[in-house]
This record gives structure tokens, sequence and C-alpha cells, in this order.
């Protein structure tokens, strides 16, 4: 097992040479690998048992559009603004840069007179706070605020191709084309989470322009659907999940078993998951590597019979009776709804819905569910409406 890890920041201009080094695996150098596409490798290695290589390029924090190339962008009539801000930053170019060297040169000295004349006192505020809050945790007192600095901490300045459409496409990925690849894991959208909307079309076209770029069909394209957290809203699962069910040769890997947090540190699920999908897609294992997808409804009478593709040996409700389950009627007043698997559908009923018209599950940010198949392995969250709200939040996104 080897990784690559792409030593770049960001670029204007697509690169054509990269910097980095194959690490061999070892108790000494894992703890620098990606822990997902560690226990990726590590399944994937011991299914075929050849040699397993993988190229890891990645920022956190990053959105969707800083990875499409420029004229895969162009492709998408949905994103001028995107092209707007990159042609402004171009035009700018010079400028910023000028400012960028002044800034980074005087910045060590910024940063040694904030240690003598800030850091020192804050840092032994820091100890006494510590100090004083383990105190109070043996004394069963109430924990006491972190205290803050006088003066803010400088920080470094950011480069000037940073905050543009493109930028790490043309650092990150544009240097490793025509390498051969066998496919790609991704685990991103949490930077998209305020236009989830957008990401139903953003994702897609960035599948499509890598593919184009490499030249080697479609290959595999596998991606984790965000976490359970407060700042990841159902839509953007949802987006994730038609992406998946529109483009060909994609997997998800579900985790809505992980604890609530916005990067789980709990990994192995997550690569094992992954594996099986590229067992499945990219070496031809007749394995079941999905959760139960959902796949079309039918209405009778009170009821709602969901359908669903990779069910497996068969569905599963996990650790007690079925939930995370609303219906709704025309109104799209959605209430807690009695489920009950029956063969390999679900059943939704509730007595204050006489007349359903949909049914949702799994459907807040930190989703309350228990869908699996008997290979275990969890159903997205999903609506049977996915066209009734389609409308972004326009607040600044989240860093």
């Amino acid at each position: 097992l080897r990784m690559f890890k792409v030593n770049a920041k960001a670029a204007l201009q697509p690169q054509t040479e990269i910097a980095g080094m194959w690490v061999e695996c070892s108790p000494k150098t894992v703890e620098g690998f990606s822990a997902v596409g560690y226990f990726f490798g590590r399944d994937i290695h011991k299914a075929t048992g050849v040699p397993v290589g993988m190229i890891h390029s990645s920022v956190s924090g990053t959105p969707a559009e800083y990875w499409v190339s420029l004229s895969g962008l162009q492709k998408e009539p949905a994103f001028p603004g995107y092209l707007e801000t990159l042609r402004i930053r171009m035009a700018n170019y010079d400028q910023e840069s000028v400012k960028y060297s002044k800034e980074l040169a005087d910045y060590p000295a910024k940063l040694k007179e904030w240690d003598e004349q800030t850091g020192k006192v804050y840092n032994e505020a820091l100890k006494a706070w510590g100090d004083e809050n383990k105190k109070n945790k043996a004394e069963g007192k109430p924990q006491l605020l972190k205290p803050q600095p006088s003066v803010p901490k400088p920080t470094p300045p950011a480069v000037p191709e940073r905050g543009a459409a493109t930028q790490l496409f043309n650092a990150k990925i544009a240097p490793l084309i025509p390498y051969a690849i066998k496919g790609v894991i991704w685990y991103q959208g949490e930077s998209n989470s305020r236009k989830p909307f957008e990401y139903r079309t953003l994702f897609s076209r960035l599948i499509a322009d890598w593919r184009e770029k490499w030249g080697e069909g479609d290959f595999p394209f596998l991606f984790v659907q965000i976490a359970p957290f407060n700042g990841n809203p159902p839509e953007l699962r949802e987006a994730q999940f038609l992406t998946w069910k529109k483009t060909a040769n994609t997997a998800m890997a579900v985790i809505t078993d992980s604890p609530a947090a916005l990067h789980p540190a709990q990994k192995e699920p997550v690569g094992k998951r992954l594996a099986l999908a590229a067992r499945a897609l990219a070496y031809g294992e007749k394995i079941e590597y999905s959760g139960p997808e959902y796949d079309s409804m039918k209405i009778d009478r009170n009821r709602v019979i969901l359908s669903f593709k990779h069910v497996g040996s068969g569905l599963a409700a996990k650790d007690g009776p079925l939930k995370g389950f609303t219906i709704a009627g025309a109104d799209k007043n959605f209430v807690d709804a009695q489920a009950d698997i029956q063969g390999d559908s679900v059943v939704v009923t509730s007595d204050r819905v006489p007349v359903p018209v949909a049914v949702r599950y799994g459907w807040a940010s930190i989703p309350d569910v228990n869908l699996w198949n008997k290979e275990g392995l969890p159903a997205s969250p999903f609506r049977t409406d996915p066209e009734s709200l389609t409308q972004d939040v326009s607040a600044p996104r989240r860093p």
C-alpha cells in the first residue's frame, strides 16, 4: 500500500508539473496518510491481493467549484457568477501578488511583535484558565470561558489565487492528467451546504469534467454522503443522492450511523464502504455494495408503499422498530409515521394523514434513522417530493 500526497497550493492557470513522492505504508508512515484512504486501500489490497497506490490530493474546507476546470464550468450555463469572479481575480492578479509578497515579508515581524507584547501574557492566562478548570471539574463547579487575547494573533496573508473557482483543479488535479487511474473517491460537500440545489448540477458537472479530461471513459467515481451535523442540511444529502442515481458508474457511501460531527473521527467504516463499492464497480466482484436505495412509491388508500433497490438479502430495521419516516397529505404538513418492512418494501402510514401524497426519511440535519439491508449497509435519507423546494440560501458560506 502506497500513497502519493500532492504538495501544491492554488493556481489560476492549469499546471503541468507537481511536487510530491510515493510513500510506502508502514507503522512509521501511516500517520501521514489519509485515514479514509488508508482503510479504503487496505481493504482493496486484502480483496485483490495486489499492490494498491493512492494519490491523495485534497484541501479541507473547500467548495466543489474550486475543483472544476475552467472549460468544465463554461459548459454549464448555471455558473456565470463563478466565471465572473474568476475573471476579476485574474485581472487583479498582478496587483494582488505585489500586496501578498509585501504582507508575507512583514508577517514574521508582526508575529514576533505579537508574541512579545501579547502572546506571553495570553499564554499565562491560558495556563491559569486550564488549571482553574481542572480544579473546577474535580470539585463539580462550572467551567470557565476560555480567555481571548487582548489583540488578535496575526494570521498569514491569503495567497492571491485563493477564493476563486478552478484554483485547486489547476494546481492539484490538472498536473495529474493523464496519469492512469482506476477511479476516484471523493469526500466533500459541507462547504457547499448553503447552495444544495446548485450542488445537484455542480457535483455532476465536476464528475463529467474529470472524466472528460482523463479520457478513460466513465471510470468509477465513489463518494461519501455528508455526515450528520447541524450545519449539514438534508437538501445537500439529497443532491448527492440524486447525483448517484443519475450518474453512471458512481456509488455513494452513506454514514448516517456516524456520531454527529462535521468530520466524524470514525474513518474505518467510511473507507470500508467505499472499498465495497470499488470492489463491485472497479474490480467486478458480485457483491452488495450499497444500502437500500429509494426507487419508487405507490399510494394505496392511506398507505404509501416504498420500493427500493440494493435490498441485498433483505431489508432490516437496526436496533429496534423502524424509525425516521414522516408522511404528509396535500398540505405538505409532515408528521411522524408508522413504517413497517414488508418483503422488499416499506409501508408507511399515519392516522393523521388519511390521504397521503409524500413521504420523507431521515429529513433532518442529524437524521435519527435505522433502515439497513441485511448486508449491514444503511439507507440514504430521501424524500418522494424532491422538487417541492428549490430555493438555495444566499447567506455567506461557513468557513
